[in-house]
């Protein structure tokens, strides 16, 4: 897995905790950071890079 890949499933992983333990709104900002970075922006390109 690349460095992106695994960043993405780690937020997908976080997602799952926290739909788990009843956090439904980080469940929701886990699943967009997910879906959604991008390396258009130096925060996302950064984020994905972690």
């Amino acid at each position: 897995m690349t460095g992106e890949a695994v960043v993405r499933q780690a937020f997908r992983i976080q997602e799952h905790y926290c739909r788990a333990n009843a956090a439904p709104i980080y469940a929701e900002v886990c699943a967009a950071l997910a879906k959604g970075l991008s390396r258009d922006t130096r925060t996302g390109a950064r984020v994905l890079d972690w």
